[in-house]
């Protein structure tokens, strides 16, 4: 699920949901605006080595010759070690199919979480299983990655 934020002034701001193209508004004295701001505040930033981008790749390509799949999406969440949980996660994701593609759509106007979550279990090729069983990382980590295994191409219709 993709969320687009928006600042109509300094006060007031929306939340529109790219798939269900609902607004929300609130004002920066709402608790979602002040959870948003604190949680922000307080994210490390957090990357990859080149080792380990270099063995995600490697392993991304391998899963795309094998599975015979136009295109793999591998997706890094990285974990809270105060919680017990990994350093990081990944889970290699593949386009969906036209039945999967359908699926989702017609779920999404009923839920859009659990539509999500079902792509994820849909597109799944390999990886960290936990990423769509759990809820925290599924929630919270892969969930707002899966927009990018349903983006349209561009297009252009010419009169």
């Amino acid at each position: 699920m993709r969320i687009i934020v928006s600042c109509n002034s300094n006060i007031f701001f929306s939340i529109r949901s790219f798939m269900s193209n609902k607004t929300i508004n609130f004002s920066h004295r709402s608790t979602l605006f002040l959870f948003v701001t604190k949680y922000h505040a307080e994210m490390e930033d957090k990357n990859l080595t080149l080792e380990q981008e270099a063995q995600i790749k490697e392993k991304a390509a391998a899963l795309k010759a094998e599975k015979k799949v136009r295109k793999v999406y591998p997706m890094v969440v990285f974990g809270d070690t105060d919680c017990g949980e990994k350093e990081f996660y990944v889970a290699y994701m593949g386009e969906p199919t036209f039945p999967q593609f359908s699926k989702f759509m017609a779920a999404s106007k009923k839920d859009e979480v659990n539509a999500m979550r079902q792509l994820a279990r849909d597109c799944f090729l390999d990886g960290d299983k936990e990423l769509v069983d759990n809820e925290s990382l599924f929630l919270f980590g892969l969930m707002s990655q899966l927009s990018e295994i349903i983006t349209t191409r561009q297009s252009l219709l010419v009169n």
